[in-house]
């Protein structure tokens, strides 16, 4: 009885044996299904993570560049307000487009601006940085004499310290080249951006860095400042001719022009615009306090005196706009026996500055416009003094002082 059932036993135990063996064959493939799955999540993830990741760099890339570029419209712009530009994988043909980004500006005080700054892939994605940017700025007059382009000088000039000859502070720059003829002496530093020919108290200088002087934009700023500041305090109508004294805030629509000894005051903390030319000529004197600016020339001749009011801080600025005139005009002129005796700045914005015939100046001169120059013939004496700090100021650089990328 045993022995016959043995068989069907043994059918039973082989077909629960290969029973178990298919479900561990199930398990193990569902096992490996649902293992696979995951890992195919995670590594999408991995990927969607890096690609996000590269986009954010990639864009704060771009964010950044807009910041440079903010930086260096701070320069010659400080009321720059942020733009747009692109970047190119090839930038000489402008093709294959690396992304774009949008810089915006916010005002913090006089020298401090806040940059933001976005950065957009070819992709739409985006990232974006915020700077603040502190604007660097000069004072006119931080040497004797300086042009934005040559200095010539056929005859003899002596560019001394005042009030004493040692202190070696009457320093001549020159965007361009420097020559000085006869026995001209300069008791400071000589230094131009071109070539020196000239003596000085210090070993003179070619090949310096060129000096900045303000843009277009911000002279053109200036002027619809102080036409607008000079017009809230007045109007003359006419040609000041004759002895008088005029009170800043004012707008002359008209010229100087003083003869003989006809004597202008000029007072007052604030603008006098001259819609025109400044004229002087035998014994006239024209006395400025004020911030002076001359839409069109200056010319002094005879023995006519351009001087300053005494004692006055910030020193006393005379803006020469030359307007219509090219760089290379001669849009003040300091002839004959004419004296400053007083200390003063005198900057041609668009023209250039040339001194003649045994004529004095104390103060400083600068002929700011591209390619100005600054002239002298015949016997010139130039005293600068200490301490010449002008109200008129300008951007020369910026700098980035903190960044957060967001």
């Amino acid at each position: 009885m045993i022995t016959a059932s043995e068989p069907i036993m043994g059918s039973r135990r082989r077909r629960i044996s290969s029973g178990f063996v298919t479900m561990t064959v199930l398990l193990i493939a569902v096992f490996a299904f649902v293992g696979a799955i995951t890992l195919l999540g995670v590594s999408q993830s991995q990927v969607r993570a890096s690609t996000r990741s590269q986009d954010r760099m990639m864009g704060l890339v771009l964010a950044e560049a807009g910041i440079d570029d903010a930086v260096t419209q701070f320069t010659s712009n400080p009321d720059f307000t942020g733009n747009s530009g692109t970047l190119y994988e090839d930038p000489g043909t402008k093709t294959k487009v690396f992304g774009t980004y949008q810089t915006t500006v916010t005002t913090i005080d006089d020298l401090k601006r806040k940059i933001t700054s976005t950065g957009t892939n070819p992709n739409g994605t985006s990232s974006q940085a915020i700077a603040i940017i502190t604007i660097d700025t000069r004072a006119l007059g931080s040497a004797a004499i300086m042009a934005n382009g040559p200095i010539d000088v056929s005859g003899t000039m002596y560019v001394n310290s005042t009030p004493t000859l040692d202190l070696h502070i009457s320093h001549v720059y020159a965007n361009g080249n420097v020559a000085m003829g006869g026995s001209s002496f300069v008791d400071g530093y000589l230094a131009a951006a071109g070539t020196v020919v000239g003596t000085a108290y210090y070993p003179s200088e070619s090949g310096v860095p060129p000096y900045p002087y303000p843009s277009a934009a911000t002279t053109n700023k200036w002027r619809t400042e102080w036409i607008a500041a000079a017009q809230a305090g007045g109007t003359i109508n006419n040609n000041v001719k004759t002895s008088t004294t005029i009170t800043a805030p004012k707008y002359i629509n008209g010229d100087i022009t003083l003869n003989n000894s006809e004597a202008v005051v000029l007072t007052g903390p604030g603008v006098i615009y001259v819609n025109g030319n400044v004229n002087l000529t035998a014994q006239a004197r024209l006395t400025n306090g004020a911030t002076l600016v001359v839409s069109g020339t200056v010319t002094q001749g005879g023995q006519a005196v351009y001087t300053m009011t005494a004692g006055t801080l910030p020193t006393p600025t005379m803006v020469v706009y030359g307007t219509g005139y090219s760089a290379t005009s001669d849009v003040i002129q300091l002839a004959g026996g004419s004296v400053g005796n007083q200390q003063g700045i005198v900057y041609a914005v668009n023209g250039s500055i040339k001194v003649a015939g045994g004529s004095t100046f104390v103060g400083a001169l600068v002929a700011g416009g591209a390619g100005s120059h600054v002239s002298a013939n015949g016997g010139y004496t130039h005293l600068f003094p200490e301490n010449m700090a002008s109200s008129v100021v300008f951007p020369t650089a910026a700098s980035v002082t903190g960044i957060t990328e967001l």
